[in-house]
């Protein structure tokens, strides 16, 4: 994604995301990467759009940043692995041979727990191996479900093939299994693959524009909304058909759950701002807050008695208020921009977040079954 693709993006806008992407690719230098929980974490909340989350994360990807979810970062890891805060906590008194005794403890025990588990995993035969293979691609292929549940994971797809069309990500980085420099691979047959999918989704996107209007409308469970979210099920597993055959690169996927994962984040600040700013002007809610502060601002007896039952002053007040009602724009704003309402973006985020669970679970149940696997060999 080039420049020219943020220049409808307030100029504020602009400049914010040339100073994050300097400080993430500084980060990741220092780090030598980057984790999605990171990202998640310390990505400056005024960026919420999809095209300028879609320019960060492309922008990273051309400054070679490595994303990587396993990874954890240095800082975390060292403080993780530091002692003092823990000792200073210690009672003075406490007697030194138990300290040892419970040093000693916190060096063997968990070496013992990790061999009686290890001991307690099967080794993994090929049927084995198979089974939890398919357990990863179903959760996988679920988190995909899920997103393709939505206007902003269907556009995210879509917007593949343009960004390997235009050579921003290759394909390798789509597909998973080609990531080895030894592994052979037919490119074109690959690109072919995935512009056959984006043209089925492409078409379902098409098919699903007046559910997603529908979905977007409908806040609470009515028989439209139900009814609505039945027949885009239906189109949606009608569509997940072309998928069987297809398993992205996790990293394909986690890109688009980071821009999920963010919106997710960013409502939940943006209300919190909302909220702090109607309890701290002890108001009902924001409208009777915005209404209080017309009220006062040319009336000096409202102003002396709004003073006396909350304590606060004219600026103080309309500090609140403003500072709330920024915050509702935004939210406003972040709603029209992914077409969806708050809970639907909480269901399909839900719905992600269970896929990954499984994906995650089944994991770990390979690494503990080759780690088991070692540990019988050097036995």
């Amino acid at each position: 994604m080039s420049p020219k693709d943020i220049v409808h993006l307030p100029p504020e806008i602009q400049t914010l995301l040339k100073n994050e992407i300097n400080r993430f690719t500084k980060m990741a230098k220092e780090n030598g990467a980057l984790t999605i929980k990171q990202i998640d974490a310390e990505l400056a909340p005024e960026i919420i759009s999809p095209e300028a989350l879609d320019y960060f994360m492309s922008s990273l990807e051309m400054a070679g940043v490595v994303i990587d979810d396993q990874i954890e970062s240095k800082t975390q890891s060292q403080s993780e692995d530091s002692d003092d805060l823990f000792l200073e906590n210690l009672d003075e008194d406490i007697d030194t041979e138990d300290l040892l005794e419970s040093e000693e403890l916190k060096g063997s025990d968990p070496v013992r727990m990790y061999l009686r588990k290890m001991g307690a995993v099967s080794l993994l035969t090929r049927e084995g191996e198979v089974e939890i293979a398919k357990k990863i691609e179903k959760g996988e292929r679920e988190i995909v479900q899920a997103i393709l549940m939505s206007p902003i994971g269907t556009y995210e797809i879509v917007n593949l093939g343009r960004r390997l069309d235009e050579g921003r990500i290759k394909v390798k980085s789509i597909f998973r299994g080609l990531e080895d420099e030894d592994v052979q691979y037919d490119e074109k047959e690959y690109i072919q693959r995935i512009h056959d999918l984006i043209g089925h989704v492409t078409r379902y996107q098409k098919a699903a524009a007046p559910l997603f209007e529908i979905l977007r409308k409908e806040e609470t469970k009515s028989p439209a909304q139900q009814k609505a979210w039945q027949q885009l099920e239906a189109l949606n597993k009608e569509l997940m058909k072309n998928f069987e055959n297809i398993n992205f690169n996790r990293k394909t996927i986690n890109r688009i759950v980071i821009k999920f994962r963010n919106l997710v984040n960013r409502i939940a600040e943006l209300k919190r701002r909302i909220r702090d700013g109607v309890e701290k002007t002890f108001s009902k809610d924001l409208d009777s807050a915005i209404q209080r502060l017309k009220a006062i601002e040319n009336n000096e007896k409202e102003l002396l008695k709004l003073t006396k039952n909350t304590g606060l002053n004219y600026h103080r007040f309309r500090q609140y208020v403003l500072a709330a009602q920024e915050a509702q724009v935004r939210l406003d704003r972040l709603f029209k921009e992914t077409q969806m309402n708050q809970r639907w973006i909480n269901d399909t985020y839900t719905a992600i977040w269970k896929g990954e669970k499984a994906a995650d679970a089944a994991k770990s149940e390979l690494v503990e079954a080759n780690l088991r696997l070692v540990v019988s060999i050097a036995s």
